[in-house]
């Protein structure tokens, strides 16, 4: 027997995937803005003309896994206004998330040996890395957290 959990308000749910599409459309025309920069900024400074291809192909990997870790939000968002936060869909989704922001980091670390620019923009890429990698260790230690409650609630449906 499922547990009966309080939905949580269709507003603060809606309003939170408004504010998801927005972050959304904002990381694509950021995405845009630097593919159309990207050029410009390499004639600047010309170590980085080489580099062009691989910082195109790194924008385009990070910028697609923030626009799927959105999605992927947006999807848990609508689990937990169902109650169906400790179904094993939400725990794959959560997975799914935590690998996108692997991804991602290891995408934005691949460019710090390539880096012949300035040593800020070295810092950074480095902190660009830090803190996906941050994420995706907090992602794994709430995924945890997650399971033992999904554990604990199986239990109590079998009790009651």
């Amino acid at each position: 027997m499922p547990s009966v959990m309080k939905r949580t308000s269709p507003t603060a749910t809606v309003l939170t995937w408004i504010a998801l599409a927005m972050l959304g459309a904002v990381v694509l025309a950021l995405g845009v803005a630097a593919a159309e920069s990207l050029p410009l900024l390499a004639g600047m400074y010309r170590p980085l003309i080489a580099l062009e291809p691989l910082i195109a192909t790194v924008l385009l990997v990070v910028g697609t896994c923030i626009e799927l870790a959105l999605a992927l939000i947006a999807l848990l968002v609508a689990a937990i206004h169902d109650g169906r936060m400790f179904d094993r869909a939400s725990l794959r989704l959560v997975d799914i998330l935590i690998s996108v922001v692997g991804v991602a980091t290891a995408a934005v670390a691949v460019i710090i040996p390539f880096l012949p620019g300035p040593p800020a923009l070295g810092l950074l890429v480095i902190a660009a890395t830090l803190v996906g990698l941050t994420t995706a260790l907090v992602l794994l230690v709430l995924r945890s957290l997650l399971r033992r409650a999904a554990v604990m609630d199986e239990e109590l449906s079998e009790v009651i």
